[in-house]
């Protein structure tokens, strides 16, 4: 499987940068470390199973929307959008609504963020902009994945589809691998490079200012012109003044 990586966190090979540890803390919180390592395992077990007529885009940008698509699953079959959750514990996905446990209340609560409103929203987001594009794809499908094995997830009329790792095998095998062909190998690089546009707008979008020219001078030699200058403007000042004078007092 092809894998392109678009996190402002890692290079493009996928490892994380030096900064990655200060960055993903301030963007992602404490526990960033766990999210991240969660993302790497899905994508793993999807690239262990499927050949490289599948694209796997991570951590994409999408148009109007504050949190990136952790996994976009571009094949022949057809187009997924992923949220990787690597939580543990009891929760539940029940209409549109994430809940979790709360053993004091004894109920499900609601928290956040929404992660099944998330994959709702990557998913539309997808579809959208590939419409806009002139790419009508028939579907996006947004997907929930749990990963962490020690996540017990009730699933209640969901508007996305919510997996456990264990059922990723199931998902390749009578989902990516087996629903009808909507896409041919050339759709699938166009669609790809499509979305992938998305992450270099982005990019451009952060780049710095340019800086004015200096003419080539270091910044030493800068300051001596400044100061040169202001005597220049200081002497010029007081000959202006004394001939001012003398004009008043005359001869």
């Amino acid at each position: 499987m092809q894998i392109v990586h678009c996190s402002p966190f890692r290079n493009e090979t996928g490892q994380l940068l030096r900064r990655a540890r200060k960055d993903a803390a301030q963007s992602l919180g404490r526990d960033w470390k766990s999210i991240l390592d969660g993302e790497d395992q899905a994508a793993k077990m999807l690239a262990n199973a499927l050949d490289d007529s599948y694209v796997l885009i991570r951590n994409l940008g999408l148009p109007g929307l504050d949190h990136d698509a952790d996994l976009i699953l571009v094949g022949t079959t057809g187009l997924w959008a992923i949220e990787v959750t690597n939580l543990g514990g009891l929760h539940k996905a029940e209409g549109a609504h994430w809940l979790a446990f709360n053993p004091g209340a004894v109920a499900f609560e609601p928290v956040a963020p929404n992660l099944v409103e998330r994959a709702r929203q990557s998913g539309s987001a997808i579809y959208a902009y590939l419409h806009r594009q002139n790419m009508p794809v028939p579907w996006v499908n947004p997907m929930l994945l749990c990963i962490n094995p020690k996540m017990d997830v009730r699933v209640e009329d969901t508007p996305v589809a919510v997996l456990n790792r264990t059922d990723i095998p199931g998902f390749i095998a009578n989902s990516a691998k087996a629903f009808e062909q909507i896409l041919n190998v050339d759709d699938v690089k166009t669609v790809s490079e499509s979305l992938l546009a998305l992450s270099q707008t982005s990019t451009a979008k952060v780049r710095r200012p340019r800086r004015l020219p200096t003419l080539g001078l270091m910044r030493p030699e800068l300051i001596v012109i400044g100061l040169l200058a202001l005597m220049n403007v200081c002497l010029l000042g007081g000959f202006a003044l004394l001939i001012w004078r003398n004009t008043l007092t005359g001869p």
